[in-house]
């Protein structure tokens, strides 16, 4: 080979063996940093949530107030006559005696209360008769009794007009010897006689006694259209009906043939009036 052929070859082998050498150190050096496999990271769960518990124990509820009861007729009534110092009585021969119920639910129950004055209807003579002093304990109080025996009922309304006295209670008490289709008729025709004389006063009806036997039947449904017209009115009752025996035969032995409750009967009459109205 001349000088000058090696002159040419000497760079090339130069050339050639730098080219080699990069090369080794470009594979060595991808070999070194090639990036490693990465394995996903799943997320994190969500840790469940214990709910925190207080030491603070509940407030109870207080406990719901009951409604009041509302206020019955016969309630208004009772505290209008305990309050008061005055009743009268529009009634029938079952009260018009002094052995029968007013008289002895004035004489034995109210007196035992109040300063007891009681006072008869006179009839024959159309006016008061003299106040009978019962008692002189507690406050006043005046019962007017202004029942009769066998009254004409189509002339009671006249007779509430002659025997009115300005007072704090009326009490109604008719059903004997009448019938149940015309009762409430005759009811509601004394009923606006005492209207007229006193719009406000409060009003309550007897239910009257049960009947012997013999006319048990029309009494009972005498009395029921009582209970029902009352009803109708919204008017106190006291139910004297209801307080006596439900045997018949005990009934009779507390009745009259006429119906008329006899003195165990009267006084069985007085005693459920008077449980109804107290006045202690």
């Amino acid at each position: 080979m001349s000088k000058r052929q090696r002159a040419v070859s000497l760079p090339i082998v130069g050339l050639i063996v730098l080219a080699v050498i990069t090369a080794i150190v470009s594979i060595v050096a991808l070999l070194q940093y090639r990036p490693g496999t990465q394995t996903a990271i799943p997320p994190a769960s969500s840790a469940t949530q214990t709910p925190q518990q207080t030491d603070e124990t509940p407030t109870p509820s207080e406990p719901a107030t009951p409604e009041p009861t509302p206020a019955t007729a016969l309630d208004h009534f009772v505290t209008a006559f305990a309050q008061g110092h005055s009743v009268l009585v529009f009634g029938d021969g079952t009260g018009n005696e002094d052995d029968e119920w007013v008289s002895i639910w004035a004489r034995d129950h109210i007196a035992h209360a109040r300063a007891t004055e009681y006072v008869l209807w006179d009839r024959d003579a159309a006016v008061w008769g003299a106040p009978l002093a019962l008692s002189s304990v507690g406050q006043p109080m005046t019962v007017w009794n202004a029942s009769i025996r066998s009254p004409q009922l189509d002339y009671e309304t006249t007779r509430v007009a002659q025997a009115w006295q300005n007072v704090d209670a009326v009490l109604l008490s008719y059903g004997h010897v009448q019938t149940a289709d015309v009762i409430a008729a005759d009811m509601q025709a004394i009923l606006d006689a005492v209207r007229l004389q006193s719009p406000t006063v409060p009003v309550a009806v007897i239910l009257q006694n049960p009947d012997p036997t013999a006319s048990a039947d029309q009494q009972q449904a005498t009395v029921a259209a009582i209970a029902a017209w009352a009803q109708a009115q919204s008017l106190a009752t006291i139910d004297v009906y209801a307080g006596f025996p439900q045997n018949q035969a005990e009934r009779d032995a507390l009745v009259e043939l006429d119906g008329s409750p006899n003195e165990q009967g009267s006084q069985l009459f007085a005693r459920i009036v008077a449980d109804a109205l107290p006045l202690a």
